[in-house]
């Protein structure tokens, strides 16, 4: 079990766990801290430098991501310095200045004071916050990646072409932020549009207990490689189904 340790935000004693990122304690003790790439369900990465806070005691000083910062005893942090709000609001400039018509661009910017400029008319839609990559990784697919440097980078597939490895499971879709990435789902099939690229779809399987759609096909074999094999089934489940079969393997498990 982690060991408890005092640590010190905004000159407020709180308590945390060795090893937990400063973001997660300062959030569980009503500190509001805005982010961008983080999300609840990926890896900690540190990318889009909004969640900064200021180091003044207890590990290096200066200003360092919330959450990649690990707890430590002795650590105090500042979430509202005067070079962590500047920080902060040169970093929604340029996100503005890149997505002016991204509402969720918008409401940052709204929040810190800062009005588009008189000249934005891009029309782009990513961020790079990198959500989307890192759920198709961490879900094992790798069908979409990053390319590029500098004003240059993007997101895409393999040589902009419809990537292979997909399962259009939707992950990338429910995690980006802006909109930037579209997803339709049909009763027979799944359509997924990223940016640039041409529009792919894949079909989905029936249940093989109620005839109910489930997933597609491909995403229906990655879900088999990571369930134990006692508990896989030959042909695809819904939910719910799966959910039946599952109770009732475990409940002869036990007889």
């Amino acid at each position: 079990m982690a060991q408890g340790v005092d640590i010190i935000i905004d000159g407020v004693r709180c308590q945390g766990k060795v090893g937990e990122m400063m973001l997660g304690v300062a959030r569980a003790h009503w500190f509001v801290i805005p982010t961008l790439c983080h999300h609840e369900g990926l890896n900690p990465y540190g990318a889009c430098r909004l969640c900064l806070v200021e180091v003044l005691a207890g590990g290096p000083t200066g200003l360092h991501s919330s959450c990649t910062l690990p707890v430590g005893a002795g650590l105090e942090v500042a979430t509202q310095s005067e070079s962590v709000l500047m920080a902060r609001r040169a970093v929604v400039q340029l996100l503005l200045d890149r997505t002016p018509k991204v509402s969720f661009v918008q409401q940052l910017a709204a929040g810190m004071g800062i009005g588009p400029r008189s000249d934005a008319g891009s029309e782009e839609r990513c961020v790079l916050c990198g959500r989307c990559v890192r759920a198709c990784a961490q879900i094992g697919a790798h069908a979409i990646g990053f390319a590029g440097r500098g004003i240059h980078r993007r997101v895409t597939t393999p040589f902009q072409h419809t990537p292979k490895t997909c399962i259009a499971c939707r992950a990338c879709f429910h995690v980006c932020p802006t909109g930037a990435i579209e997803s339709h789902v049909f009763p027979d099939r799944v359509r997924m549009a990223l940016l640039d690229i041409p529009p792919w779809e894949l079909e989905t399987v029936a249940c093989c207990r109620c005839g109910k759609p489930t997933v597609t096909g491909q995403a229906w074999k990655l879900v088999q490689q990571g369930v134990a094999e006692e508990l896989q089934a030959a042909d695809p489940l819904c939910p719910s189904c799966r959910r039946t079969v599952m109770l009732r393997r475990l409940g002869e498990g036990f007889k």
